[in-house]
């Protein structure tokens, strides 16, 4: 589940991820700013060690293409790509493909996230 919440000043969002699966426990977070006037979308996330900064062009309606910074992990340069496209104002799908020393990119995936409603019953 990933939870957002907007940050102390209000110009960007601070977000949250906590999972589960078969290996263990999963924790994330990021920042992340819009440029109104650019349309550019800002994202610098943490995953353990690792911290990853991106620039995404918003000028589309139906995509935001990004720009990652190159990581570096164990002497290897890793260059990711990163498409978000947006299916409806609560549902959207992310593509990744992975590329290892300068080598042709690899889909890692897509996932699709939507908007839950977490309101608790009444009774």
């Amino acid at each position: 589940m990933t939870t957002f919440k907007l940050a102390p000043g209000g110009k960007t969002l601070e977000s949250h991820t906590d999972a589960k699966s078969e290996e263990g426990s999963y924790h994330e977070s990021a920042v992340i700013g819009f440029d109104e006037t650019t349309k550019m979308l800002s994202f610098v996330e943490r995953r353990r060690d690792l911290q990853v900064a991106s620039k995404g062009d918003w000028t589309s309606p139906v995509s935001i293409r990004f720009t990652v910074d190159p990581i570096k992990v164990k002497g290897q340069t890793l260059h990711l790509r990163r498409t978000i496209a947006v299916i409806s104002a609560y549902s959207f799908t992310v593509t990744e493909e992975l590329s290892e020393d300068g080598g042709p990119f690899v889909r890692l995936g897509q996932a699709i996230f939507s908007k839950a409603n977490l309101a608790t019953p009444t009774k």
